[in-house]
């Protein structure tokens, strides 16, 4: 009897493991990032953005104007690469990566959602165009910076990414598998420790 309690309990752990692993990603992209770093042409350096005034427009799904769905991919030259973090504890954890392509005739830019770092979302290798909400921010934390946009060169296409999401698809895969796995195998002792019991 007291083998099986403890056999149900594991499985008790194991399921709220498995449920933890599905919804941890989704827990940390609620709300702005804690922390933005812009990378591209013109700055020498990373810029880092802390300022809570301006991390709203790099939310999940707020950056990039998902509501209007994903566009054709667009003639554009070298963008700037932006990372989003989230702190836990006193570090901070990349959460996902983004590539900002300014429009050459000077609309609204476009966005490449490279991915979530060590995950994977449907918007993953996708382009959108740039949230109004992001392209001012893009445009004043640029302009601070001393990068006119005018003076980027757009004559050579951008190569896609490599988003890396295939092999956060085969971790997830390989950990779920694993765990599964384990369930079954601990389900199946405590069904025979039942038999022997009875």
């Amino acid at each position: 009897m007291k083998a099986s309690r403890m056999l149900v309990g594991l499985s008790g752990i194991m399921i709220a493991a498995l449920m933890w692993l599905f919804t941890a990603p989704l827990a940390l992209a609620k709300g702005p990032p804690d922390k933005v770093t812009i990378t591209g042409p013109g700055l020498k350096n990373a810029i880092e953005i802390t300022n809570r005034e301006l991390l709203p427009a790099f939310g999940l799904a707020e950056f990039e104007d998902v509501r209007s769905g994903t566009i054709e991919v667009p003639k554009v030259g070298e963008g700037y690469e932006i990372t989003s973090y989230f702190k836990s504890g006193s570090t901070y954890r990349a959460f996902d990566r983004a590539r900002y392509h300014p429009d050459p005739a000077g609309g609204r830019g476009y966005v490449f959602y490279i991915g979530i770092v060590n995950g994977w979302s449907e918007y993953d290798g996708k382009w959108f165009h740039v949230s109004e909400q992001g392209e001012q921010a893009m445009q004043r934390i640029l302009a601070e910076h001393g990068v006119q946009l005018a003076s980027v060169s757009f004559a050579a296409p951008a190569q896609l990414p490599v988003t890396g999401s295939e092999k956060g698809i085969a971790r997830w895969l390989i950990m779920l598998g694993g765990m599964a796995s384990m369930l079954g195998g601990l389900l199946g002792l405590g069904q025979r420790q039942t038999k022997r019991e009875s």
